[in-house]
């Protein structure tokens, strides 16, 4: 059975909160975690949040520094954790020297997530101001 996000109640108990932007990546060709990704950007924009549409995850995604790193690592490794995730599941990464908005934001989506979806993997990452949500396989 797929996973399924009642996406307007998780919108409706994010809108009130803090808000962030957000990207939402998937590994390429999965049909399931796309449908759920899709989902998760459904109740991030109810919620207000400044989200595109989900993506695959690319090579230039992987959580290395230089360009020939991250080609291998993505080659060598499931493309959720070249990203940062876990392997399987949801992961929520903030961060590390995230605004306190963007840092209260990602954990009011990790709370939503993990009532909705019963488990989040969540950490922080350097570089970015942005949440970076990766719908990874079904556990």
């Amino acid at each position: 059975k797929p996973r399924e996000l009642n996406f307007v109640a998780v919108g409706e108990t994010l809108k009130p909160g803090p808000k962030a932007r957000a990207r939402i990546i998937y590994p390429k060709d999965d049909i399931e975690s796309f449908a759920l990704a899709s989902q998760i950007h459904m109740a991030l924009a109810i919620a207000g949040w400044d989200v595109p549409m989900p993506t695959p995850i690319l090579p230039g995604d992987a959580l290395v520094f230089g360009e020939e790193l991250a080609e291998k690592m993505f080659e060598n490794s499931p493309a959720s954790m070249a990203a940062g995730g876990n392997a399987k599941g949801v992961s929520v990464l903030r961060g590390v020297l995230s605004s306190n908005d963007a840092r209260r934001a990602a954990e009011a989506l990790s709370k939503a997530l993990l009532n909705a979806l019963g488990t989040v993997f969540t950490t922080e990452r350097p570089f970015s101001e942005e949440v970076r949500i990766i719908v990874g396989p079904k556990p």
